[in-house]
């Protein structure tokens, strides 16, 4: 029977029904639902916003277009929420003040389309997160959304953001995080919160420990009875990564450094004699006094080693008078993930090293 045009149109009708049926939207994609509108077409609620003083400087399209993309992004998200997106998106300043009023667990809550396959969804904290408004989540905690909430975004973003600019921020979520005992945490894919920071800077783990974190400790083992490496014998044993003995020097002359248990100061100060050997057996001396010179300040501060530490080699490497540690003059410096920390696996390039030097034993040092 030949197809006429009424049946072509019938049985399209019938698949697109079906399609449709069956949570499939391979034909039509899902259109986004337009925001309640006032008189003038204007998304009402905190739209009004987008029209104010801080939205002068944006034209038309630009306040459209950062609509739109709200509507994609956060589908189905109240007027209220697509709104405070749209700012967001527009760069716009936004403060504890803009969010009275509004629902806290819709700032974290993740929208996501209507029969959509997509498993992934949006939040106003995570496009703030994604595109590192710090300012966007210290307004959130300070109205009250938990630095817990959705894996802890608001925690990770504050460490993975932290430049000089955004340190006021981050320090306020550290804070808000550390009341509720949230600085001590492991991340989904494995690294703790000491390892991102080093990852990003100093003042970054500086900031962490001036919040009440424990860089002896892991938080998986805050009790010491599994054997989980800290931070600081994790640095140790890797003293010629590149930046790893500025950051440990910094750690060690934070005013407000805890007292370690004997075995993780004994691995930490045991790991840079050895990585000091290792060191200058490739050739860099000055890297290995000072791995040697911070075990020497480490073993002044929280108490002496047992004596076959020190072998011959490493008393040679010893300072003739006191230690003196480097200064530290730039906090924000950088430093490459830690050679076996799981932060390593998940970053886009391989570390790079001041020296190539063999990882030591894991084992504490008896």
């Amino acid at each position: 029977m030949p197809i006429t045009p009424r049946l072509r149109t019938a049985l399209m009708a019938i698949s697109a029904m079906a399609l449709l049926s069956t949570g499939g939207w391979l034909l039509w994609p899902p259109q986004p639902v337009p925001a309640p509108s006032s008189a003038t077409g204007e998304p009402v609620g905190v739209g009004s916003l987008l029209q104010g003083p801080r939205g002068a400087g944006h034209t038309d399209s630009a306040r459209a277009a950062a609509r739109a993309r709200a509507q994609i992004d956060l589908p189905g998200a109240p007027a209220a929420i697509q709104n405070l997106a749209a700012q967001i998106f527009l760069g716009q300043p936004l403060h504890a003040a803009d969010l009275a009023g509004i629902d806290t667990h819709l700032l974290t809550y993740v929208f996501h389309a209507p029969h959509s396959l997509d498993t992934g969804g949006g939040s106003l904290a995570r496009e703030a997160a994604h595109m590192g408004r710090m300012d966007v989540l210290r307004a959130m905690a300070e109205a009250g959304v938990s630095t817990q909430v959705d894996d802890g975004i608001l925690f990770w973003a504050a460490l993975e953001n932290w430049t000089p600019e955004t340190a006021a921020d981050g320090r306020a979520l550290l804070a808000k995080a550390a009341s509720s005992g949230g600085t001590h945490r492991v991340h989904e894919d494995g690294f703790t919160a000491f390892e991102m920071a080093a990852s990003v800077s100093l003042d970054t783990v500086l900031a962490l420990i001036e919040t009440g974190a424990n860089p002896w400790t892991h938080p998986s083992d805050p009790e010491e009875t599994l054997g989980f490496p800290s931070v600081m014998e994790r640095l140790s044993l890797h003293a010629g990564a590149k930046g790893a003995l500025g950051i440990l020097e910094g750690i060690t002359q934070a005013p407000t450094l805890p007292v370690p248990s004997s075995r993780a100061h004994w691995n930490t100060v045991g790991n840079l004699i050895d990585s000091a050997l290792l060191l200058h057996q490739e050739g860099h001396t000055p890297m290995a006094r000072r791995a040697i010179a911070l075990a020497v300040d480490l073993e002044g501060r929280f108490g002496g080693v047992p004596e076959h530490f020190w072998s011959q080699p490493a008393r040679d490497l010893r300072p003739a008078g006191a230690p003196t540690l480097s200064p530290i003059t730039a906090p924000e410096d950088t430093l490459a993930p830690i050679p076996d920390s799981p932060l390593a696996a998940v970053a886009s390039s391989a570390p790079v090293v001041e020296a190539a030097i063999e990882p030591v034993a894991t084992e504490p040092h008896p």
